[in-house]
């Protein structure tokens, strides 16, 4: 408790000065944090696609659907579907997505491998592993449900509840530069309902599909490739996988540049700090070290002064984000606090601990408590 005293009546000899460096310490702690979020939400949505991303997988998007409607005012989605599937040859796997709009839900339908795949967060409970599962929105209770629909009630397990901020998987979308991200609509939805296609069977007809989907061949590639590209546009799996890719080294390009010059402006501070707090402490600390003090216990001293800062900074960056999030900020809408923001927060004090100690460490090594005083020659 009394080197814990000490260290605050250190620091209360210059104010501005700190409350300046609580606050670059409070910017780039809120950058890392964004950042890793950033990075994390990438592996959430790239998580049930990013095996299938191969030489024998396409993105089929059907861009004459309105065409054929204006030809044939009957022709569902499905049905246009069906047209692109009929001639292709030998063995494949569809990958789409559902969906239907009863009186109460909207409910969206994946694949069972895309569904055992989602990663998206969960406020609670799981995803479920029985053939009827589904995780959804929180004005949805969990536990046995039954959806009424035309063709009789659909019966579903709701195992796990949606954050606020989530996304809904969909193949809606399509361009040359596509991502993953384009397989997601960002957003929330009042009684949104997430389920496999098993959950489903028996009441296909009552959904509708999206206007795109991926395809994956086993056989008779090229063929079955070259058949799609003249009835829809198709894009290829490398391709779609490269994409994704460059989209996330563009948002390291992003955020690095920021984030080095946020640690070298942090360095240069708390290093500064550290030695004029040191300095000035010169007295006091050889007063302390002839009194008996270690010189081991008087550099603890002044390594909680200094680590003070980065927690304090801490605290001032998870609440600054709380307020954000209060007031529905854009800029915080899907930052969690996550175990990697714990461990990258923790890495960073270490660090800057480590750097702002090395000056005083260098100053009292190997010297007695005069001649640290400045008394002896």
């Amino acid at each position: 408790m009394n080197t814990l005293k000490l260290a605050f009546i250190s620091l209360g000899k210059k104010i501005l000065i700190l409350v300046l460096i609580i606050l670059e310490l409070t910017a780039l702690f809120m950058t890392e944090i964004y950042m890793i979020n950033a990075l994390e939400e990438r592996s959430i949505l790239n998580a049930p696609y990013s095996k299938l991303l191969n030489e024998n997988c396409f993105v089929v998007y059907d861009s004459k659907y309105i065409q054929k409607i204006m030809e044939n005012q009957k022709l569902t989605m499905t049905e246009s579907h069906n047209e692109l599937l009929k001639d292709l040859k030998g063995d494949y796997q569809v990958y789409d997505t559902m969906h239907v709009n009863t009186d109460l839900y909207h409910i969206v339908s994946v694949n069972d491998d895309i569904y055992k795949a989602l990663k998206l967060p969960l406020s609670s409970g799981s995803y479920g592993t029985e053939k009827n599962s589904a995780v959804a929105s929180k004005t949805v209770p969990k536990g046995n449900l039954a959806v009424q629909t035309a063709d009789g009630s659909l019966e579903l397990n709701i195992c796990g509840t949606l954050t606020e901020n989530t996304y809904i998987p969909s193949t809606s979308s399509y361009n040359i530069d596509m991502t993953i991200n384009d397989l997601y609509f960002p957003t929330y939805i009042d009684n949104l309902i997430i389920t496999n296609r098993s959950a489903i069977k028996g009441f296909e007809d009552q959904f509708t599909c999206n206007i795109g989907f991926l395809i994956v061949f086993k056989s008779d590639i090229e063929e079955n490739v070259n058949l799609l590209k003249s009835k829809a546009d198709v894009l290829d799996g490398p391709t779609f996988a490269e994409n994704t890719r460059k989209a996330l080294n563009d948002d390291l390009r992003n955020f690095l540049p920021l984030l080095c010059c946020l640690i070298l402006i942090v360095i240069i501070g708390i290093v500064c700090v550290s030695l004029t707090i040191f300095n000035e402490n010169r007295y006091s600390n050889g007063v302390l070290w002839l009194c008996g003090y270690s010189k081991a216990r008087i550099l603890a001293v002044h390594a909680q002064s200094i680590i003070i800062l980065p927690i304090i900074s801490l605290i001032v960056s998870a609440l600054a984000i709380l307020i954000f999030k209060l007031i529905n900020s854009e800029f915080v809408t899907n930052i969690r606090f996550t175990l990697p923001c714990f461990a990258s927060a923790l890495i960073t004090c270490f660090f800057l601990l480590i750097v702002s100690m090395a000056v005083p460490m260098i100053k009292t090594a190997g010297k007695s408590p005069v001649e640290y005083l400045g008394r002896s020659k």
